[in-house]
């Protein structure tokens, strides 16, 4: 006898339009004329180079916290989904807190550029003359200092410490919009609330905290200023050499962050590893950006916000919100390796598909699972 039990279902939301022309902000109609000007071969070409010309900003980060290397990746991560959705790109350099005093190359002893933003993370408030707010405080243009042990206590009191590096995101992205929109620029919603409280966690853990259309344009439009005079300040500089005579690039040695990279939250070790392997061998044609492995009591709190629709004879322990691109895994009810390449290729179907229904998603599934059979086949 069939058991119609299953351990997966399925996506929630609205079909994905597509990262590239999203991050953009571009309408079809437009891309496709760029690419009869232009001469591009394909659609992804046109946003490849269109991307390279979006508004930038390069954070300075100084780090005075305990908090975790991972912590804090996962944190700009996260804050650079939140401000790429407002249409911006984000470098990151990340500085030790003692600088050295050798080596002329270190960019994080070089003058601050117009587009540089020195990020600040620091334990708690202490006494300055500056306004605080609850997140921190601004000294515009330049300097943005948030406290970790805000989104410490917040995740705290939900007995929910998976949620740190989602909250302390939000929060660095909440303070680099006062820098870009001006210090009194709080709103009534978004990212911009000046208070949250579990409405606002709920939004920023399932992706929908975000700065609203009119602060992303106002983000843009002084991010392009400050590019402009960066442009000119350039232009105006001396070339260095170096003793051989070689030109010194001016690029930072910063890296940014991959459109395609994600965010791995609260799994274990063992487990991230195991899935950011099957993932890499099943080649997902749109990968999520973040996949948040939560205890069952989360995991239910969140189907029910996002009013998940479980069949009779269906169980669910792992969903995806399409518009945000977010996978929840239920922790609690996690069953193995296999178990969880066989229902991630199923997510990542929906993904692929840009559609919440089951059979959609089965269809690109059924590739990604002859991939992983393949894989193990090989190994043995």
């Amino acid at each position: 006898m069939k058991t119609r039990t299953r351990e997966q279902h399925s996506a929630v939301g609205v079909g994905l339009r597509g990262e590239r022309f999203h991050c953009l902000r571009l309408s079809f109609a437009a891309v496709v004329a760029l690419v009869g000007l232009m001469g591009f071969p394909s659609l992804d070409a046109v946003c490849a180079q269109l991307a390279a010309f979006s508004p930038m900003i390069r954070l300075r980060v100084d780090n005075y916290t305990q908090a975790s290397p991972s912590i804090l990746s996962e944190a700009e991560r996260e804050a650079s989904r939140i401000l790429s959705e407002a249409g911006l790109r984000i470098v990151w350099l990340n500085c030790p807190v003692r600088h050295s005093t050798t080596g002329s190359q270190d960019p994080c002893q070089e003058p601050l550029e117009v587009t540089d933003i020195v990020l600040r993370i620091v334990p708690q408030p202490t006494q300055n003359k500056f306004q605080d707010t609850v997140f921190g405080f601004v000294v515009v243009p330049v300097l943005a200092t948030v406290y970790y042990n805000h989104a410490l206590r917040r995740a705290k009191s939900d007995n929910a410490d998976f949620e740190i590096p989602i909250i302390l995101g939000s929060v660095i992205a909440h303070e680099v919009g006062h820098l870009l929109l001006g210090s009194n620029s709080h709103s009534i919603s978004g990212v911009m609330q000046p208070r949250w409280e579990r409405k606002q966690i709920r939004q920023a853990m399932t992706g929908t905290l975000l700065f609203t259309p009119g602060q992303a344009k106002l983000m843009q439009e002084e991010t392009q200023t400050r590019m402009r005079l960066q442009t000119a300040s350039v232009n105006e500089r001396p070339v260095r050499t170096n003793g051989d005579s070689n030109l010194v690039g001016e690029k930072s040695t910063a890296s940014e962050p991959s459109l395609d990279s994600y965010a791995v939250i609260g799994a274990k070790a063992a487990q991230e590893a195991s899935l950011r392997g099957q993932i890499q061998i099943m080649q997902p044609s749109v990968l999520p950006l973040r996949i948040l492995f939560v205890p069952h009591w989360k995991y239910i709190d969140t189907a029910r916000i996002f009013r998940l629709h479980v069949p009779t004879g269906y169980t669910s322990a792992m969903f995806t919100h399409l518009p945000s691109r977010t996978t929840f895994i239920d922790s609690d009810r996690y069953m193995g390796e296999e178990w969880l390449g066989h229902w991630m290729a199923h997510e990542l179907g929906h993904l692929a598909a840009g559609s919440p229904r089951e059979d959609d998603a089965e269809k690109a599934a059924h590739e990604y699972r002859k991939r992983l059979k393949q894989a193990r086949i090989e190994t043995r």
